[in-house]
C-alpha cells in the first residue's frame, strides 16, 4: 500500500517537485561562480559575501519544496470530497500516516539534490585557506527545515479547505499583531521573537544565516 500511495503523490507532485531539485542544485554552483578553480584568488570578504548573500534563498527553498508535497498529497481529495481515501480499505490515520511517510520519501529527491550541489561547488571552487566549506551541514540544515515545512503545512492541508484558510488566516493575523507590536516597540514581543529565533531556539534552524562557506 505504501509503494501505492508513493507513485500517486509522485504522479500529482513529480513535475512540481523538479523546481526546487533543480534549485536545490543550482544555488550552490552560483554561490562559487566568481570563484571557481582557475580565476584569480578571491578575498575572503567576497566569499563570505557571496555565500551569505545566496544563502537566504535556502530556508525559502525549503518551505516551498514542503509545501509542493504537503498540497499536492491532498489536492485531489479536495477536489474529489475524499471519495478516493473513503474507499480505501484502510483506517483514515493509517492512510495519513502513509501518506506523510511518502511526501517525507519524496522529499528527500531536493535534499538530495542540495547534497549533490554542495559538495559539486566545493569541489570547483577556490576557496581561501582562512574559510571552510560546510556542505553536510547545510544540507543537514535544509533537511531539517524542509521536514518542518512539510510537516507544519501537511498538518494544515489534511483539513478542509475552510479550515486550511482559517488556520492560515490566524496565523497571518499573529504575524501582523507581533509587527505592529515590534514597530511600537514592545520590548517583550522583541525579546519573545529572539528567543524564537535565536540559534537553538525552536525557529533558529529556518531564521538564522545559511552558508555554505564560513569562517
Amino acid at each position: 500500500m505504501f509503494l501505492q500511495i508513493l507513485k500517486t503523490q509522485w504522479k500529482w507532485s513529480g513535475l512540481a517537485l523538479l523546481v526546487p531539485v533543480f534549485v536545490g542544485f543550482a544555488l550552490p554552483m552560483l554561490t562559487v561562480q566568481p570563484f571557481m578553480a582557475g580565476l584569480p584568488s578571491p578575498f575572503a570578504s567576497e566569499v563570505l559575501r557571496a555565500s551569505a548573500n545566496w544563502g537566504s534563498w535556502y530556508p525559502a527553498l525549503a518551505g516551498l519544496a514542503g509545501l509542493i508535497l504537503a498540497m499536492t498529497a491532498w489536492s485531489a481529495d479536495h477536489r474529489q470530497s475524499h471519495i478516493y481515501s473513503l474507499s480505501l480499505p484502510l483506517p483514515r490515520w493509517r492512510l495519513t500516516l502513509l501518506r506523510y511517510l511518502a511526501g517525507l520519501a519524496l522529499l528527500a529527491l531536493p535534499v538530495a539534490s542540495v547534497a549533490i550541489g554542495t559538495h559539486v561547488a566545493v569541489w570547483q571552487a577556490a576557496i581561501p585557506d582562512v574559510l571552510t566549506a560546510y556542505p553536510w551541514s547545510l544540507t543537514l540544515r535544509f533537511g531539517l527545515a524542509a521536514t518542518l515545512a512539510y510537516t507544519f503545512f501537511f498538518s494544515i492541508a489534511s483539513g478542509t479547505n475552510r479550515t486550511a484558510g482559517y488556520v492560515l488566516a490566524l496565523l497571518a493575523g499573529l504575524v501582523v499583531a507581533l509587527m505592529l507590536i515590534t514597530t511600537a516597540g514592545g520590548s517583550f514581543t522583541n525579546q519573545f521573537l529572539n528567543s524564537l529565533t535565536k540559534p537553538g531556539g525552536p525557529l533558529g534552524i529556518v531564521f538564522n544565516s545559511w552558508m555554505l562557506i564560513n569562517v
